[in-house]
């Protein structure tokens, strides 16, 4: 399954260009997720401010059973203030998509709504989670922001991990990862994350197919 890390920029902001060239590589045969520069350093760090307030809980040490195993070791929170820093990032990146998708030809989803987010923090040396694809529910597009700390997160062929593919997910890139209904597909790339040499908070935006828009 092949990726695609965009070139870097001198000072990264958000550019509903790129952001339009990015899902038109995804919806590209073969492209599983695409990684590209959004948020500059001060942004990045009022949200991580934001985001290490909020009340984290242990993630299950394991999910799933026998050959479907997948283990997990990070913190997450799901209770994220409708009002805050966080909720209006989601807010803006929502707008930002649907500008994106405006300007393509043949766009591959039609405007998400994103009503799932959810925080992770990764301590350092964390082992990660193992291979695995997000669930059903989800549809059309996931999207990853790093607000801060240095981890690996790969793409790669089924859960023993084969033909795994590095994409960027330093601070401030935005990863976009197919879902179901993403450009008339029912794909659902298998990813895991490895590699966490500094803590590490993230942000997991999501359309959850069974919640109200």
């Amino acid at each position: 399954m092949k990726t695609l890390d965009l070139p870097e920029r001198p000072e990264p902001r958000p550019d509903c260009g790129l952001l339009a060239c990015a899902l038109d590589e995804l919806a590209r045969p073969g492209r599983g997720a695409v990684s590209l520069p959004w948020l500059a350093p001060g942004r990045l760090e009022r949200l991580r401010r934001a985001a290490a307030r909020l009340p984290f809980r242990r993630a299950r040490a394991r999910v799933g059973e026998a050959e479907r195993t997948v283990f997990q070791d990070f913190e997450i929170t799901l209770d994220v203030p409708q009002d805050g820093l966080l909720r209006r990032f989601a807010d803006e990146l929502e707008a930002d998509l649907a500008a994106a998708l405006g300007r393509l030809e043949r766009p591959p989803l039609a405007p998400p709504t994103l009503n799932d987010i959810a925080v992770q923090r990764y301590p350092a040396g964390s082992r990660g989670i193992s291979p695995h694809r997000d669930h059903l529910r989800y549809r059309s597009l996931v999207v990853l922001l790093t607000l801060s700390g240095r981890a690996r997160l790969f793409v790669c062929d089924d859960r023993a991990g084969s033909g795994a593919e590095e994409v960027s997910i330093a601070p401030g890139r935005l990863l976009l990862m197919r879902a179901p209904g993403f450009a008339g597909s029912d794909e659902r790339p298998f990813h895991f994350l490895d590699g966490v040499s500094a803590p590490r908070y993230g942000i997991g935006l999501r359309h959850d197919r069974t919640k109200a828009p």
